[in-house]
């Protein structure tokens, strides 16, 4: 006859190696200032909050977001989780920049077990304090390493008035240079105009999303979902932030993300 208690200490030693991890949060949009053509095109805004990847154990090599579920959205707009990195920070005054990060390498879904470096297609312009720089008129200028290696490449985009900051979201990929598809680095920035504040440039890479069809109202009822075809695997310390496109109003949105591992 087998040993009861080993078999208990095994399931509970499996459990807690393997659970997946799952969090119900609320996520708050500020709101944020509509896009126009030579800012982005599509209104974007970031939540205050964003989830850290927590430690794992040792016996795992990464966990996946296989779930995402979000409600208290119009069906006008969409919510994506990203993994998130910072590839640099302008500081206003005396046009100083400074990087931060590239894009990580990782394993990815369905793609085997070689880790690929990341270029971020989504990659965006936060306003981080309040500048005179986001005055409308003033320009700013990003220069990145493309997806193959290559730099020395420059993206521009024009503030609209009165951008809302800690929120609103500047999508600076329709303003890749040629036919670049994405970013590794971001090795300077600079604005034209200015004497306060701060801008930040973060790669995303999406993991999930939510989209409704058209019409308005509260969503009540679950949204379509969409993953990825290939999804990262993440890492303990990965910073997964949350991006609103198609709205610009004040809201609060429920939502529950569940990581699943992976040895």
């Amino acid at each position: 006859m087998g040993n009861g208690a080993r078999s208990v200490d095994d399931q509970l030693s499996y459990a807690s190696t393997y659970t997946p991890f799952a969090r119900k949060f609320n996520l708050n949009f500020p709101g944020s200032t509509a896009a126009a053509a030579a800012s982005g095109y599509i209104t974007t805004a970031r939540a205050c909050e964003t989830l850290v990847v927590p430690s794992m154990n040792a016996a795992l090599s990464g966990a996946y977001m296989f779930t995402f579920w979000a409600n208290g959205y119009t069906q006008l707009s969409n919510i994506h989780p990203c993994l998130e990195v910072d590839l640099g920070t302008l500081t206003v005054v005396g046009n100083s920049f400074s990087g931060s990060a590239s894009m990580p390498s990782r394993v990815f879904f369905g793609a085997g077990t070689d880790a690929i470096t990341i270029a971020s297609s989504f990659v965006v312009i936060t306003c981080e304090t309040t500048s005179a720089g986001h005055s409308g008129g003033a320009t700013l200028t990003t220069t990145y390493t493309n997806q193959a290696g290559t730099g020395g490449r420059t993206a521009t985009i024009t503030m609209p008035a009165a951008a809302i900051t800690n929120s609103t979201v500047f999508n600076l990929t329709p303003y890749f240079q040629g036919t670049d598809t994405g970013v590794r680095t971001v090795t300077n920035m600079s604005v034209t105009s200015g004497t306060a504040g701060v801008f930040k440039c973060k790669g995303l890479i999406p993991l999930s999303g939510t989209y409704s069809g058209a019409g308005t109202g509260h969503s009540s009822t679950p949204p379509i979902f969409s993953m990825p075809n290939r999804i990262p695997k993440l890492q303990t310390g990965d910073v997964i932030g949350f991006y609103r496109t198609g709205e610009t109003a004040n809201r609060d949105i429920l939502c529950n993300v569940i990581l699943g591992a992976d040895d």
